[in-house]
C-alpha cells in the first residue's frame, strides 16, 4: 500500500511538473533556468533595499550665466564651412568635469548589490594625485604596457520612479550647444530648473534623459559635452545619459569630433582629454529602463535607448533584480537562441497581417534570411556590435516585419517583431510597454521617420509634431501612451541636420516632456516645440 502511495505522489508531481514546464517552461528558459533564477532573486529579498548612493562633487564651477554667455559667442554650425578652433571651455575645464564625471560614475556604481549577476570589471587606476581625485584614464581601445587592455562591457541600467514623476526627453544633440542651451533655458522658465543656478534641478520628481549623439555632424560637441556631464554632476540621480552610436572613437574620427579636438585642444589620440572622453562614454548604458509600479504590483517599463531592439539581450533578470535603481552587463548576446525563440510568435504575426492585407507572408518575413552573421550568439568587442544603439524602426505597421537597417549594421523592426521582443522581455510582473529612442534622422523629403517626426505625414496629432509616434491606435486619447508604442525624438535644428535640411532648420528644436502616472494608461506625454515658445 505504502509503494502505491509513493507512486501516486511521483505520478502527480511529474505531472504538475510536466504541466508547468509545457505552459511556462519556454517563458523562462527551461525549469531549470527558472529555478535557478529563483533562488536567485529569493536571496535578492533578504537584502535591504537600496538606491545608488548620493555623490555630489563640489567645486567652483563657472556660472551658468557666463557658460551661456560664452556659448552664445560661438559661431553656428550653418555659418561656417570648416572646423572652428573657437572654444568656450579650456583643455583644463573640460578635463575637470571629465574627471569629477567618472568620479560619480564609479562610486555610483561601485557597490556590488547594484549589480546583476557579474559586477562590470573595476577599472584600471593610477595613484591618487595630489588634489585626492582618482584619475581614471584607462579604456578598453587604449592599452599600454603597464595598464593593460580594458574590455569592452556594455551595461543595461534600470530606474524605478515614483508615481507623479515628470521626465524631460530629448534626442540627438551633434555639437549643437546652442540648443541645448536654450532647452536648459525652456526648463527653468517651467520652473524644473534653479532660476540662480540652470544648471541644477529644481524639484525632487523631475528627470532629464538625453538619448545619444552628443557630438559630430556639428562644430560643438566639447561644449555639449560639457554641458550635459556638468548637468549629471550637479543632479547625479536625476539626470542620465544613454550612449549613442556616435559615442565611439571609430565613428568620430569620421563624423567630426576628432577633427573638433584636434583644433580646438591640440591634441591626438594619445592625449589624456581623449582617453577620458573614452572612459566617460564607456560609463554610459547602452540601454535605460524606466519603469514605475502600478496598482496591482505590475512595474511598467520604457526602454529609452539611441536605437532600436536588442534581440540579443532580455532584461528580465534585470527587472527582478530588488532594488529600484540596478546594473547589469550584457553579457553574451544571444540572437540566434532568442530569435528561435520568437521565430513561432513572429510568423504567426506575419500571417496575421498576411491575412488582413492579403499579401504573400513569406515575401513579407525576411529576419531569418538576412545577416546571417549577425543573427549568431557572440560577444560584443564594440559598439557598432550593439542594435541598442544601432536599431531602426519601420514607420508602416504593416509592412515588412523586419529589415536591414541600411547602415552596414543593426536591423530596422516592424511592429510585429518589435511586438514579440516586447513579449518576450515581460512577464507577470513587469511590462515593457514601449521605447523611446532617437537616432533614425535624415532627409525629410526622403525619410519616412523625418515626415512621422514634423508630422508632415498627417498621421498623428498635430500637437504632437517633434516627436515621431509609431502604430498610433484608434481612439488614443491627448498625449496618451498604449502598449506598443515607439517614439524616436527629433535632432537639433542647429546641428549639421539643420545644415543640411532646410525643414529641419526651421521646424525648431522640441522635446517630450513625460509625465509619470500610478497606472499605465495615466502616462502622458507632451511635446514641446521651443520655436517661438509654442508646443
Amino acid at each position: 500500500m505504502k509503494k502505491v502511495i509513493k507512486m501516486f505522489f511521483v505520478i502527480v508531481i511529474i505531472g504538475v511538473s510536466g504541466f508547468w514546464f509545457i505552459v511556462y517552461g519556454n517563458k523562462y528558459g527551461g525549469l531549470t533556468s527558472f529555478i535557478t533564477q529563483q533562488l536567485y532573486y529569493a536571496k535578492q529579498k533578504w537584502r535591504k533595499e537600496s538606491v545608488s548612493p548620493v555623490v555630489r562633487i563640489k567645486k567652483d564651477y563657472i556660472s551658468f550665466v557666463d557658460w551661456q554667455r560664452k556659448c552664445n559667442n560661438l559661431p553656428l554650425t550653418d555659418h561656417i564651412k570648416n572646423q572652428t578652433n573657437q572654444t568656450a571651455l579650456t583643455k583644463k575645464q573640460f578635463e575637470e568635469i571629465l574627471d569629477d564625471f567618472i568620479i560619480l560614475e564609479k562610486k555610483q556604481t561601485e557597490h556590488d548589490d547594484l549589480w546583476v549577476g557579474k559586477k562590470r570589471l573595476v577599472l584600471h587606476e593610477e595613484q591618487k594625485s595630489k588634489s585626492g581625485w582618482w584619475q581614471i584614464i584607462i579604456s578598453w581601445f587604449s592599452a599600454t604596457p603597464s595598464l593593460p587592455e580594458q574590455p569592452f562591457e556594455p551595461v543595461a541600467q534600470k530606474l524605478i520612479v515614483p508615481a507623479g514623476s515628470i521626465i524631460a526627453f530629448h534626442g540627438d544633440l551633434h555639437g549643437d550647444v546652442h540648443s541645448v542651451i536654450e532647452f536648459i533655458e525652456h526648463l527653468k522658465d517651467k520652473k524644473y530648473m534653479d532660476a540662480d543656478d540652470p544648471f541644477k534641478i529644481a524639484k525632487d520628481n523631475f528627470y532629464m534623459i538625453f538619448l545619444g549623439d552628443y557630438v559630430d555632424r556639428g562644430w560643438h560637441g566639447s561644449e555639449v559635452m560639457y554641458t550635459i556631464t556638468r548637468l549629471k554632476v550637479e543632479n547625479p540621480n536625476q539626470v542620465f545619459l544613454v550612449r549613442g552610436n556616435h559615442e565611439d572613437k571609430d565613428l568620430y574620427r569620421l563624423y567630426g569630433f576628432n577633427d573638433e579636438l584636434h583644433n580646438k585642444f591640440d591634441v591626438g589620440q594619445s592625449d589624456s582629454l581623449v582617453k577620458k572622453i573614452n572612459q566617460m562614454q564607456e560609463l554610459l548604458p547602452v540601454v535605460l529602463y524606466i519603469g514605475c509600479t502600478d496598482s496591482d504590483g505590475v512595474t511598467n517599463f520604457l526602454q529609452c535607448c539611441h536605437g532600436g531592439m536588442e534581440l540579443g539581450y532580455n532584461p528580465q533578470w534585470l527587472f527582478n533584480f530588488n532594488r529600484s535603481i540596478a546594473y547589469q552587463t550584457l553579457g553574451k548576446l544571444e540572437r540566434k537562441s532568442n530569435n528561435n525563440k520568437l521565430e513561432s510568435t513572429v510568423k504567426n504575426a506575419v500571417s496575421a497581417l498576411a491575412e488582413k492585407y492579403n499579401f504573400d507572408p513569406h515575401y513579407k518575413i525576411s529576419i531569418y534570411d538576412l545577416n546571417p552573421e549577425e543573427l549568431q550568439d557572440f560577444l560584443p568587442e564594440k559598439p557598432v556590435q550593439l542594435w541598442h544603439l544601432w536599431g531602426d524602426f519601420i514607420v508602416e505597421s504593416d509592412e515588412v516585419v523586419v529589415a536591414s537597417s541600411g547602415r552596414g549594421t543593426g536591423l530596422a523592426c516592424g511592429k510585429p517583431f518589435t511586438d514579440a521582443v516586447r513579449e518576450q522581455h515581460s512577464s507577470n510582473n513587469y511590462k515593457v510597454r514601449g521605447v523611446f529612442r532617437a537616432h533614425q534622422h535624415g532627409d525629410p523629403g526622403s525619410n519616412p521617420m523625418m515626415a512621422r517626426i514634423f508630422n508632415d505625414d498627417k498621421k498623428g496629432a498635430r500637437e504632437d509634431a517633434g516627436v515621431g509616434k509609431l502604430w498610433i491606435p484608434k481612439g488614443t486619447k491627448k498625449g496618451g501612451l498604449w502598449d506598443g508604442i515607439v517614439c524616436t525624438f527629433a535632432v537639433t535644428p542647429k546641428s549639421g541636420y539643420g545644415s543640411a535640411y532646410k525643414r529641419i532648420k526651421e521646424f525648431g528644436d522640441a522635446y517630450g516632456i513625460l509625465t509619470v502616472a500610478q497606472d499605465f494608461d495615466d502616462w502622458v506625454l507632451e511635446v514641446i516645440r521651443l520655436k517661438d515658445n509654442q508646443k
